[in-house]
């Protein structure tokens, strides 16, 4: 699992999002608090105004399930209870009262389990073990062989129902990268590949502002390595020695190595920079 990476745990059809902070599994408390149809603010206040829940209390920055960073209040698992018990569920509003009363029962329970590897659905036959431990593994696998977006989705539900089953902690599907043709490659060729690249996305992006792409067609890159190594050496981002580049940029297989020296028709032509420019062609697949 990634370091402060979401993990979901389902109570009464909700997703109830935990994170492992140092050490310690927390509980997102604005998600918790909407899903049982209390007022966030208000229970916020009440979290600031109990000394001890107060001094547990903290914001964690997590890593969702796109892949972003964003800061989520979190209550210590062990002080969850602590909080529950504190909402008087005769004074709060009539349509939510059970769904308060039940998480009360059930939520601590739940996600205690969740997290010591025990699951929430009971105990299972060792057959249904076998079984489900079974099943996780084929879909772990075809988690990791998918590349199809809906298909790695839809494998990834079913995964996450299945560890739910046996208690196991879930990642997001961000945790689970799809597979790259350049993982078949050597090790140092990789490493000078993923390095490059990274490169070139770095001195492309608009806080760096520079245009390295020389082709017109989308999803082909064209880049004249001269051209990339010597603003790569002005912005001071790092890059392979020329050599292993050499080597490594036609071994590249994502995005696919289509040509060295190939003279390409200039998208990024002005009058100071000329027409026709040598590149390494590569085409993304």
């Amino acid at each position: 699992m990634n370091r402060n990476e979401i993990v979901y745990v389902n109570i009464h059809g909700n997703p109830v999002p935990t994170v492992l902070h140092n050490g310690k599994p927390h509980v997102g408390m604005k998600a918790l608090c909407e899903q049982m149809g209390l007022d966030w603010e208000g229970q916020r206040q009440r979290v600031s105004r109990d000394e001890t829940l107060n001094s547990t209390a903290c914001v964690i920055k997590v890593v969702a399930t796109d892949g972003k960073s964003r800061e989520m209040v979190c209550l210590p698992l062990d002080m969850i209870n602590g909080w529950l018990f504190g909402i008087d569920a005769s004074r709060v509003k009539e349509d939510i009262r059970a769904r308060v009363l039940a998480y009360q029962r059930e939520c601590y329970v739940v996600l205690y389990n969740y997290w010591h590897g025990k699951g929430s659905y009971g105990t299972l036959t060792p057959a249904d073990e076998i079984r489900y431990l079974n099943q996780r593994l084929s879909l772990l696998q075809a988690l990791q062989r998918s590349r199809d977006a809906v298909m790695r989705q839809e494998i990834y539900d079913q995964y996450r129902h299945v560890s739910e089953r046996l208690g196991f902690a879930v990642p997001a599907l961000s945790a689970f990268q799809p597979p790259d043709d350049n993982d078949l490659l050597d090790d140092l060729t990789r490493a000078t590949l993923a390095q490059f690249f990274q490169a070139v996305a770095t001195l492309e992006d608009a806080a760096v502002g520079y245009h390295l792409n020389h082709h017109r067609e989308v999803g082909v890159l064209a880049l004249n390595l001269n051209e990339v190594m010597r603003v790569a050496e002005a912005s001071g981002v790092p890059l392979p020695h020329r050599s292993a580049l050499l080597r490594a940029l036609p071994q590249s297989r994502a995005p696919r190595f289509i040509g060295a020296s190939v003279t390409v028709n200039s998208a990024l032509a002005t009058p100071d920079k000329p027409r026709y420019v040598r590149c390494y062609l590569f085409k993304f697949t």
